[in-house]
Parts: structure tokens; sequence; C-alpha cells
């Protein structure tokens, strides 16, 4: 790995840091319909001694709001005069997303983490996408991706590295691994390809993701669970003083594959279970009652030995949606 944080100024858009120095500012991601600026907000800590720069982003899906409250508690914890290398901190990436307060942008309407490594011809999501490719392994030796269940999902605290077979695929398992959660996810799936985490590994940066909470709000448990692996994490770095806190855990649990499941049928749901339970082949997990309170599906576990890392917690469904995601234990 190697070593940008060792520069006199680090700045992305109008933020700009001298060694020693935090700096905030606005960095031009896309431009609206009356050709205004659309801006995530940066903030630059450039500490005074050498070391990795992280890139450390929330909100790639404008729904995702805990891991911006993770990165503001981190941060009171970090001193420029102290910090061996910078970070580089967007607590709001997909700034259109957000201000819709949806996954996707409303322009339109493409998942950022499914276009990469994106377009800079097309519309705005495909333009963010290559923006981002292209600008992190400028500025930095590390990518951290925060994420939640958005407005309509919760999801269990875990984390998620590409098992790619270089210094950055071993790098980014041991950052999973130090940021604390009990499930590490090691993804070699195909639907991630034209994921960020996935693209940056194979480029020789070491990247991963953080996911815990949703639902829409701001849980103490989930957002003090993205401080913590921030701060871990930087600890494993030698970033800042201290040693990993591993909770007292038990060794983690590693996961190698997702199963969502969906209900055929609309109504109300009654969830049997709860994230991060553990559950078994054919065991009930949702409930699905029409208006007149008649049942019309039990959906239940596709997987033995699996954990339920991720449920839809709307009190209602359409037919077909996707309510939930099992983890498969590796």
């Amino acid at each position: 790995m190697g070593e940008k944080g060792n520069q006199a100024v680090v700045q992305l858009g109008s933020a700009r840091a001298e060694r020693g120095q935090r700096a905030e500012g606005w960095w031009e991601i896309g431009r609206r319909t009356n050709n205004t600026p659309i801006q995530a907000p940066v903030i630059i800590v450039n500490g005074a001694n050498p070391g990795p720069a992280l890139w450390i982003q929330n909100a790639i899906h404008g729904d995702e709001y805990d891991g911006a409250v993770g990165i503001w508690r981190m941060l009171e914890q970090v001193n420029p005069a102290t910090l061996n290398g910078a970070l580089i901190c967007l607590p709001v990436l997909n700034a259109s997303a957000f201000e819709a307060r949806s996954r996707v942008s409303p322009i339109d309407f493409l998942d950022v983490n499914r276009v990469f490594p994106g377009d800079p011809t097309t519309t705005y999501t495909p333009r963010l996408a290559r923006l981002v490719l292209e600008t992190i392994p400028q500025l930095a030796d590390v990518m951290i991706d925060l994420h939640g269940g958005g407005n309509e999902f919760r999801v269990a605290w875990y984390t998620i590295f590409h098992d790619e077979d270089n210094e950055a695929g071993r790098l980014s398992r041991e950052l999973s691994l130090a940021a604390g959660p009990k499930y590490v996810w090691a993804s070699r799936q195909p639907w991630l390809e034209n994921a960020l985490f996935t693209r940056l590994t194979r480029q020789g940066i070491a990247a991963m993701l953080v996911e815990c909470g949703g639902e829409g709000r701001l849980l103490e448990e989930n957002t003090h669970a993205h401080a913590v692996s921030l701060l871990n994490m930087l600890r494993h770095l030698r970033m800042i003083d201290g040693a990993v806190d591993d909770f007292g855990k038990p060794e983690r649990v590693l996961l190698n594959n997702l199963d969502f499941f969906h209900c055929t049928q609309g109504g109300f749901i009654t969830s049997y279970v709860q994230v991060g339970e553990e559950v078994s082949l054919g065991q009930p997990l949702m409930l699905i009652r029409d208006e007149f309170g008649r049942e019309v599906e039990t959906i239940v576990s596709t997987a033995d030995n699996a954990v339920v890392i991720g449920l839809h917690t709307m009190g209602i469904t359409t037919g077909g949606a996707q309510v939930g995601q099992l983890a498969l234990k590796a």
C-alpha cells in the first residue's frame, strides 16, 4: 500500500487542507436542469505525519444516512496534529439522490453502485460513477464505503470486501475483519462486478463496505457501529493510537453470498425473525395478510445455516417485491 497521505496539501473541490489542518468544502459532481451545481460536502483532515490516505464516503445511495453520523463521530476523535496520513470524507456523496430522499437520483433513476466504471458522455449517474472512479486513485490508498438499509430496510452490522488475490484484496479483508462486526462477507458475486469496491480492488486500491442501519432513521446503535468501524480501521492502519476493539467477540463469521427473498403476494407483513438472526432451511420468516386479514403467503428460508442480514421493515409490500436478504455462511 502506498502512502498518498504524505502530501503537503490535500484538495478535493473547494476543500483544501495543508499538513496538520482540517478543511471543509464542496465538490461539484453534476449539474441541475437550471445549470446550478450539484455538490457533495467534503471534509479533509491532512495529518501532520505521513501515512495512508483514506477516502471515506457515505450515501452513494441517497437514502442511507447512518454513515454520515458515523463519519462525524469518528472525526471528533481525530486530531490533525497527531494523525498519520489523511482522511478525505464525503458524508453525502450522491447529493441528487439525497435531496430526493431516494436510493437513486430522480434525474435518471440509476443505481450508482451498479454502473461502474461509468460513462462521462451520458446521464448524471454514470457521469458520477466515472468521476468517483477516476478521482479516488489520485487521492487515496484505501476506499471505505458506508451503507445502510435505506428507507424501507434494516440491515445487520456487517462488512463486505471483494475476495481478490492481490495486495489490495488482502488489505480489504484485513480491514473488513478489523472493523469489528461478527459477520464479514467475502464477495465474488457476478452481480457486484460493477460495484465500486470490486472495481477499485481489481485496480489495486483496497476497498470495502460497512453495512448497518436503515429504516430512514438515525438510531444510536447503528450510527455508533459506523463510527466504531471507522475508528477500528484507522487503528489497524496505525493512523491513530490505540488497539482495535474486538468487543470480546468470538472469531468472525465469514459469508460467501446473499440470497434475496421476495414475496409473491402483496399485503401486510408480519416478521417472525430479526435482523442478525440465524435460520435454517424451511423456517418461516414472514407472513403476508390481505386487507381482510386473511393469510395469503408464508415466506420461508430458502437456505440452511444462513443469517437474516436484511429485512423489509415497512408494514406493507407489493407482490413480487424484495422483502429481505439471507447471508450464506462460507
